[in-house]
């Protein structure tokens, strides 16, 4: 639930005079009253008094993960699920004595093998919030450490508490885990003891010794399942994932797809964190013309009730509040007005956000999302993933970070995966961008 005063944290800039930077705090930033929007970077769980709009999603994911060991959260890119695991599932986890473990796994051949990474995060949680338990021991697998007896995890106020491991941006393990065979063979790896924890099987090795040593099961509690695991990915590769069913069962039991949000949801988030920043009728101005599409755009005097019916991608929402809020800021204002919204033109918002996406990228990136993501009367086109990555200047790399940086998104078709730009709004922007162009070259 939302507090009516969200705490004052430690102020980290000039209000008027500086809109450039915000304090980086746990790989996000530290969000205030008066700039409650973090734009394209992810909330955490630090800033969950500003994380709104999601309450139906995050009960719905906190009751899946506390009724079995393993629970799949799915959804399109930019829909906010790294922020819904951090900002919104977190504390509702700590109040059910669990601990949250957030990880996500570096594929780098010189990063440590992605069971050690795993381990390194647990004595980082249990150091950090005082938790008495004992550490992962590198020889052991994960299955051993927790099953071993007499290993239970007591916080700093002597409660019983559960781990959870929480893996964000799973899919990286079918596409920077497969990119040469030392990855592959990591991934791999790395699958048999995620396998082998999530469906409480031992070892193949650790039953081997079962039989030659004596006395050796019974160190193990073979029955015990206090333990959580989260694997949160992007919907196009929920069918790479499915491929393990015949060896991982449990994936196909417990999940959750995220869909986008609701007009309703939007006007919370426009609404709630910065109580007081905006009105209602400058709310349903903004949510309206982040969600219009050329059919929306028909509409006169659109109502909240209207607006209900809408799909709004939060990523873009935040983009425009935080654009919006630091030009209210700039201008000395105490709330975002109708006048600086209504003479803040959407397009001009994206085209600074388009550009800032394909900063350090080659000018033929630009060239191949102006020639193959619109149509030639300017409307958003659709390329296949396979076709794209023969274009100069694309790699899947490229992909993966216009992706990220929600310029473009993936959707699948049968067995085709397919490129497009990931709004309306933009394809205005690279089709203004695209005339400029095409006029600079005839000259």
């Amino acid at each position: 639930s939302y507090h009516n005063t969200p705490p004052r944290l430690k102020p980290v800039r000039n209000a008027v005079t500086d809109t450039t930077t915000m304090e980086k705090h746990n790989d996000g930033v530290i969000l205030e009253q008066w700039m409650p929007w973090p734009g394209l970077v992810s909330f955490t769980e630090a800033n969950q008094l500003f994380f709104v709009g999601r309450e139906r999603a995050v009960a719905q994911l906190a009751r899946l993960v506390r009724q079995e060991t393993l629970t799949v959260f799915f959804g399109k890119s930019g829909l906010g699920k790294s922020s819904i695991l951090r900002a919104g599932l977190s504390p509702l986890l700590r109040d059910s004595d669990f601990v949250p473990i957030y990880i996500r796994l570096n594929h780098d051949e010189t990063a440590p093998r992605l069971k050690e990474q795993v381990e390194i995060a647990i004595e980082e949680v249990l150091e950090e919030e005082k938790i008495d338990a004992a550490k992962p021991v590198p020889t052991e697998s994960l299955w051993e450490y927790f099953h071993k007896k007499n290993s239970d995890w007591w916080d700093a106020d002597n409660r019983l508490i559960k781990p959870v491991l929480i893996f964000d941006q799973f899919e990286e393990l079918m596409t920077l885990g497969q990119e040469n065979s030392v990855r592959a063979s990591r991934t791999a790896n790395f699958l048999n003891e995620l396998e082998d924890l999530v469906e409480n099987r031992p070892p193949e090795s650790l039953l081997a010794r079962f039989k030659q040593e004596r006395g050796l099961a019974d160190q193990f509690d073979h029955r015990r399942s206090d333990y959580r695991v989260i694997l949160s990915l992007r919907e196009d590769f929920l069918p790479d994932l499915e491929g393990l069913r015949d060896r991982l069962r449990s994936i196909m039991l417990n999940r959750l797809r995220l869909l986008p949000m609701n007009g309703e949801q939007a006007l919370d988030v426009v609404l709630k964190p910065g109580r007081g920043l905006v009105d209602e009728n400058v709310a349903i101005r903004i949510v309206d013309f982040v969600s219009s599409s050329e059919r929306s755009r028909l509409q006169t005097g659109v109502t909240r009730a209207q607006l209900a019916k809408r799909a709004i991608e939060p990523a873009l929402l935040s983009v425009v509040l935080q654009e919006l809020n630091n030009r209210r800021i700039h201008a000395g204002q105490e709330k975002i007005t109708p006048e600086l919204a209504g003479k803040t033109n959407p397009t001009e918002i994206f085209h600074d956000f388009y550009l800032r996406g394909l900063q350090g990228m080659d000018g033929a990136v630009r060239q191949f999302i102006e020639d193959s993501l619109l149509t030639s009367s300017g409307a958003r086109n659709r390329i296949a993933e396979e076709d794209a990555l023969t274009r100069r200047g694309i790699s899947a790399d490229v992909i993966s970070k216009l992706i990220d940086r929600r310029i473009i998104q993936r959707e699948t078709t049968g067995n085709t995966k397919w490129l497009e730009l990931t709004h309306d709004t933009l394809a205005d922007v690279v089709r203004v961008d695209r005339a400029k162009h095409y006029q600079q070259r005839e000259l």
